[in-house]
């Protein structure tokens, strides 16, 4: 069953989103556990947060009652198996997105850069066949003086 994609409006509701990606407790993430399972969901939490959500460092903290430096730690955490394609953490990193619609805005994003490129594109052709017929028409007109003279 495909999950429906849902505006994230708080910290908490996002928080709630990815315990539901990953089948589990908000109050487990909370919680001071080490386990490897609550580590993922809490590291994966606080990168969503802060790199598509821009929530700072402190507010994430505050949620999941854990220091700044913990959360620069988590971030950094997942960037790094992100830039090494860890197949796990790619995995559960786009499944989140796309349950969060975040996968729609990268696509929307990409098609509206190809857009740009076409109208800088287009502009500059304008630009460059205005500069001609300029050109031309300031050559008609000096031929026509020439003429008259």
């Amino acid at each position: 069953m495909k999950e429906t994609k849902k505006l994230v409006l708080d910290l908490n509701e996002l928080l709630e989103e990815i315990c539901l990606h990953f089948r589990t407790d908000t109050e487990k993430i909370k919680s001071d556990s080490r386990k490897s399972e609550h580590i993922d969901v809490r590291f994966c939490f606080c990168y969503v947060a802060n790199v598509y959500y821009n929530f700072s460092k402190m507010a994430i903290g505050r949620v999941i009652q854990r220091d700044h430096t913990s959360i620069i730690h988590a971030i950094n955490t997942v960037r790094d198996l992100l830039d090494t394609n860890d197949f796990r953490t790619v995995q559960h990193i786009t499944q989140i997105k796309e349950r969060l619609g975040l996968l729609d805005l990268e696509k929307e994003e990409e098609e509206l850069i190809k857009l740009q490129a076409q109208y800088d594109k287009l502009l500059s052709e304008h630009m460059t066949l205005k500069f001609k017929y300029k050109r031309l028409l300031s050559e008609v007109s000096q031929n026509r003086l020439s003429k008259a003279v």
